[in-house]
């Protein structure tokens, strides 16, 4: 059966189907035990008695161009070739519940506080912005190499605000603040090196550039849909700083993909300060390791053995 806000889906999906082919869609979902009419009884009789939404979207007579259109009415990005199993996992992906689609919760819970709204409105801007406190520590004359206390307060809050604005491209994220992701994040010479493991299946692909980096790192969320928890416990997230101003930042999380999670990640980032960008932060290079995973158990740093080849 169809949840609500499947149901509300549905009904606006199949207003953009023909009176003729609704009814024979009702008749053919109804195994012709329910009589319809018109279009309002065949709307009522699909969304009531329809066994799946994935189902119903996989009809013949709803078409590849319907879905195509209903999804450009929600303002989904979707390429106009794309087949129809591809539309389909967008729109189901639409009709999961609010809290599958933004922001999603593994089992477990850390200590650290979401980031509020006015935090994202600043952190909106071009480039990264320490709070006060941390900005404060960081530039006293008291920090050395080996006072790590402001280190880990700067991974922690760089690794929130990463990916809530990495998340914040998700096709199916509320638009409540001003996402600026983009080049403008990352030096010009900035690199990325991404690591997919799928089963025995092992990937390297590796990118330069701002515009490179940050497209294929957005491409992550926007087209392959998915969400990435970080785990930002001490065990999760840590930061460490060198000599020469390189501060480098590891993050590991759960990868989430329609409310399920998929999937492991832990991220290497080395960040510099630009003094053409009033000496805030800025991402030099990302070395991420992407793996499927069944374990249920909380990712802790260390357990990607391949992630330390790669950012040699």
């Amino acid at each position: 059966m169809l949840s609500e806000r499947e149901k509300n889906g549905v009904r606006k999906l199949l207003d953009k189907i023909p009176e003729e082919d609704i009814v024979q869609l009702a008749n053919t979902v109804t195994s012709r035990l329910v009589v319809v009419q018109n279009r309002r009884e065949a709307t009522k009789a699909i969304a009531m008695y329809s066994d799946s939404a994935e189902q119903l979207l996989r009809r013949k007579l709803v078409k590849r161009d319907v879905i195509f259109s209903y999804l450009a009415d929600l303002h989904v990005p979707v390429s106009p070739g794309a087949d129809k199993h591809k539309l389909i996992q967008k729109v189901l992906m639409c009709w999961q519940t609010s809290d599958h689609l933004s922001g999603i919760k593994d089992e477990y819970e850390t200590d650290e506080s979401p980031i509020s709204s006015q935090e994202l409105s600043d952190s909106s801007q071009d480039t990264f912005r320490l709070s006060q406190e941390t900005t404060s520590r960081d530039s006293s004359s008291h920090s050395t190499p080996t006072d790590t206390s402001w280190c880990q307060d700067l991974a922690v809050q760089f690794s929130s605000w990463f990916f809530t604005q990495l998340n914040q491209l998700h096709p199916q994220h509320t638009k409540e603040s001003n996402n600026e992701w983009g080049p403008s994040h990352f030096l010009d010479d900035a690199n990325l090196k991404l690591y997919v493991l799928r089963g025995t299946d092992r990937h390297l692909d590796a990118y330069d550039g701002s515009a490179l980096v940050s497209q294929r790192l957005g491409c992550l969320v926007k087209e392959e849909g998915l969400v990435f928890n970080p785990n930002l416990t001490a065990e999760g997230t840590r930061g460490c700083s060198e000599p020469h101003g390189l501060v480098m930042i590891a993050v590991c999380g759960t990868i989430h993909k329609a409310g399920t999670c998929i999937g492991l990640f832990e991220q290497n980032i080395g960040l510099v300060r630009d003094p053409g960008a009033d000496n805030n932060w800025k991402i030099k290079f990302i070395n991420m390791q992407i793996k499927d995973s069944s374990s249920r158990s909380v990712p802790t740093l260390g357990n990607f053995s391949e992630l330390n080849a790669i950012s040699m």
